[in-house]
């Protein structure tokens, strides 16, 4: 995804996974379910949350910003 100015960060929490998509706590009011395809996620040192990066329109429509 680099290259692209229109990425957003958001920390989350991974609940759940499966196959295609990655359910995530973001601090809203329910976690939400993204697709793989669309994002990327890498872990934090802390060992609990990870750095979503998603295109911009994707975290609009989600509510994660």
């Amino acid at each position: 995804m680099a290259g692209n100015s229109n990425l957003v960060d958001v920390t989350v929490i991974v609940k759940r996974e499966t196959e295609k998509a990655y359910l995530v706590d973001h601090g809203g009011k329910a976690p939400i379910w993204l697709p793989k395809s669309q994002i990327e996620l890498e872990p934090n040192k802390d060992g609990k949350t990870h750095t979503l990066t998603c295109e911009q329109w994707l975290a609009e429509e989600k509510e994660l910003v």
